[in-house]
């Protein structure tokens, strides 16, 4: 097996054991919510009972996802890499940088965190602003049913619902990080006392979504799986309470990581096609290329020399 081939073996992996996992967390959920609420219809758009409304959901969301990938990403990117030309004219200049050809399982993992964070912190605030849409809201499922089982499934199944919104903005990005679109001062601004600052255009946008992302997430999900049951519904502080709301903060992003990663892997496939097109756009912008910089300590005369520094 090649070394090409053996960096998709960690995402595969993640994603065979993160949607086996989903799918038995939301078929189990899904059932105990029907056992106890037979006439809730948790997607009033899909016919059938909660657990068919759930299984449907899940079947639909990957591929919608791919889809998604192939028609959005490059016309967005160019989207982008214009706006940032005229965002930034004054004072920087873009260009292109040729870039190393190392990308890992481990980096294509980790490039899924922010997506799901997102998705997650964002769900939860679109149910609360839409009173639950499109899911069904049951003011008379409370009680332990609420906390450990409507609540868990509504914030997987609506980020599903939400995570196109954040792959809309974050796949862009990866294409032009890939690329190697950077934007740096011009040579002129250097003069005015600033010092050098090259950043990809690429991360200029993700750190906007990445920073609402880290911290929406926490606060949303203390405020939803400790906050709320433990103060507000005034559940008993136990041992298995407290690990059970500990476990849910921790395993649900990892949860819609799995949906993310398929798309990473696309992107990967079709790196050639979105990079050429992204560095075409580029270079009829103006963009020139260049190669990075090495940073070496300055060698001078005064520079002390290793005998020098030998104590006598």
């Amino acid at each position: 097996m090649s070394s090409q081939s053996k960096r998709f073996l960690l995402p595969f992996l993640f994603i065979v054991v993160g949607l086996t996992l989903t799918v038995l967390v939301v078929n189990g959920m899904s059932e105990r919510l029907f056992a106890a609420k037979p006439g809730y219809n948790l997607l009033p758009v899909v016919a059938g009972p909660t657990p068919s409304d759930a299984r449907t959901l899940l079947l639909v969301v990957i591929p919608l996802y791919l889809v998604e990938f192939l028609i959005l990403t490059v016309p967005l990117a160019c989207l982008m890499l214009v706006a940032n030309r005229l965002v930034k004219t004054t004072a920087y200049t873009q260009s292109v940088m040729t870039l190393g050809t190392r990308f890992g399982g481990f980096r294509m993992t980790r490039r899924a965190v922010v997506p799901a964070m997102f998705a997650l912190s964002s769900g939860d605030l679109l149910l609360s602003f839409v009173n639950n849409w499109p899911f069904q809201s049951d003011s008379t499922i409370t009680g332990v049913l609420a906390t450990t089982v409507l609540d868990p499934l509504l914030s997987l199944l609506s980020s599903m619902v939400v995570l196109p919104v954040a792959l809309a903005i974050l796949m862009p990005t990866w294409a032009l990080d890939d690329s190697g679109i950077v934007s740096h001062l011009k040579p002129k601004q250097l003069e005015n006392r600033r010092p050098p600052d090259t950043e990809g255009v690429g991360r200029w946008y993700n750190s906007y979504i990445g920073g609402f992302a880290l911290l929406g997430y926490p606060i949303t999900m203390f405020f939803r799986y400790f906050y709320r049951p433990f103060f507000l519904m005034a559940q008993p502080m136990t041992a298995p309470n407290i690990a059970l709301s500990v476990f849910t903060t921790i395993g649900l992003p990892l949860l819609i990581m799995s949906f993310v990663m398929p798309v990473i892997i696309l992107n990967e496939l079709t790196l050639g096609w979105t990079t050429n097109i992204v560095r075409r756009l580029a270079r009829r912008l103006g963009a020139r290329e260049v190669q990075i910089e090495r940073i070496a300590p300055v060698q001078s005369e005064q520079t002390p020399q290793s005998d020098d520094l030998k104590l006598s």
